[in-house]
């Protein structure tokens, strides 16, 4: 078992991440789809899920109409609680894969590139984890600053190398197995986070700011 493995509640054994060959990008696609469709069938919704909607979540079934309630003001507010923790809960979730067992087949060759102990990387994770509650935060473990030291820039090579494959063959898994609310959005936004972790840089906001 892995201890609390992404930190959601519930333990998730090594046997349900290993239970196949990691996925291609259209492949892992193509699985994210019937996941969703499955969802959605079993919820009751009849949504095609060719394309992931914005506006259903698990609970849709439960909510009831509001009288006197302006649409537009009430519209953004659910959009905003949708996506609020979107980063964050990325972020949290590569930190905790980047410690586990389970990316060290993935992590041994990138640190011996960047020629680091496995101990001084996973400190460095574990140390920061907790920190990573918005996206300057998450960024800045991506980036590399010219105040680093050559430890740290090494660690931020990993940690953004660590976080594309979480995202490319991983990132479904977790979003259907954990307790995360608004899985369709986190399903929604896992190409655009994967573009984020890849142009750092770039990563100053997840969604566009309606004008």
């Amino acid at each position: 078992m892995i201890d609390s493995f992404f930190n959601f509640g519930v333990p998730i054994s090594d046997e349900f991440y290993m239970r196949e060959e990691p996925l291609s990008f259209e492949e892992a696609r193509r699985k994210e789809l019937m996941i969703a469709q499955s969802l959605s069938k079993s919820l009751g919704l009849g949504i095609n899920f060719g394309i992931v909607p914005e506006q259903v979540n698990d609970n849709s079934k439960n909510i009831k109409k509001k009288r006197n309630r302006n649409p537009t003001t009430s519209s953004t507010s659910e959009n905003v609680k949708r996506t609020k923790n979107i980063v964050k809960n990325y972020g949290n979730a590569i930190a905790a894969f980047a410690i586990s067992n389970i990316a060290l087949p993935y992590l041994e060759p990138m640190i011996e590139q960047e020629d680091l102990k496995l101990n001084t990387f996973q400190q460095f994770v574990a140390e920061r984890k907790d920190q990573i509650t918005s996206i300057d935060a998450f960024r800045a473990l991506l980036q590399e600053s010219k105040d680093d030291s050559d430890i740290e820039i090494k660690c931020k090579r990993i940690f953004k190398q660590i976080g594309i494959v979480f995202v490319k063959y991983f990132a479904v898994n977790w979003i259907f197995s954990s307790k995360i609310k608004y899985r369709d959005d986190h399903l929604k936004y896992r190409g655009r986070m994967l573009r984020r972790i890849m142009n750092p840089h770039l990563f100053t906001y997840l969604k566009k700011k309606r004008k």
